[in-house]
C-alpha cells in the first residue's frame, strides 16, 4: 500500500506540473495526493468496499484542501484537483469501453461500479464542502507571518 500510495504521489507531483500549478504548492499537491491514495487504500483494504473508501477519501481530500487552502492562502482547487486524480476511476472507464467494443459480458459489472465509484466521488465534494467554513479558521494561525504583529 506504501509503495502504491508514494507512486500516487509522485503521479500528482507530475500533474501538478502538467497543470501548471504554482511551482510553491508542487510538493504540498503532491502530498495531498499520496495521502488520499492511501487512504482510499487502507478504507478499502479494511472494509472490502471500494466505493465506500472512494467517498471516504474524498470528503478527506475536500477537507484537507480546504484547510491547506487557508494555510496557503491559495484556491482550494489547486489541492482539490491535485489530490483527486488518484481517485478518478480511470482504468475502469478504459475496461467498460474495451469490454462493450469487444462485446464481453464483464462491460455491465464494470460500468456499473465505475458510475458507482464516480458517485462516490460527487458525494465526497458535496458533503466535504458542506462542512461550514469556520471549522477550517483555525489554520489561518499556521500561515506564515500570522503572528507577526503589525506595524
Amino acid at each position: 500500500m506504501i509503495t502504491q500510495a508514494v507512486m500516487a504521489a509522485l503521479a500528482t507531483f507530475g500533474l501538478s506540473i502538467l497543470f501548471a500549478t504554482p511551482r510553491r504548492h508542487w510538493l504540498v499537491c503532491s502530498l495531498v495526493g499520496g495521502v488520499v491514495y492511501y487512504l482510499y487504500l487502507a478504507v478499502r483494504a479494511v472494509t472490502g468496499n471500494g466505493v465506500f473508501g472512494c467517498f471516504v477519501a474524498t470528503f478527506a481530500l475536500v477537507a484537507i484542501a480546504r484547510a491547506i487552502a487557508v494555510v496557503h492562502q491559495a484556491p482550494v482547487t489547486v489541492f482539490l484537483l491535485a489530490g483527486i486524480f488518484p481517485l478518478v476511476p480511470g482504468a475502469g472507464i478504459y475496461y467498460t469501453a474495451y469490454y462493450l467494443f469487444t462485446a464481453d459480458a464483464r462491460a455491465g459489472a464494470m460500468g456499473l461500479e465505475t458510475v458507482m465509484l464516480s458517485g462516490a466521488i460527487v458525494l465526497g465534494i458535496l458533503f466535504g464542502f458542506a462542512l461550514p467554513m469556520r471549522l477550517f479558521i483555525f489554520f489561518r494561525r499556521f500561515q506564515p507571518g500570522h503572528n507577526e504583529k503589525k506595524s
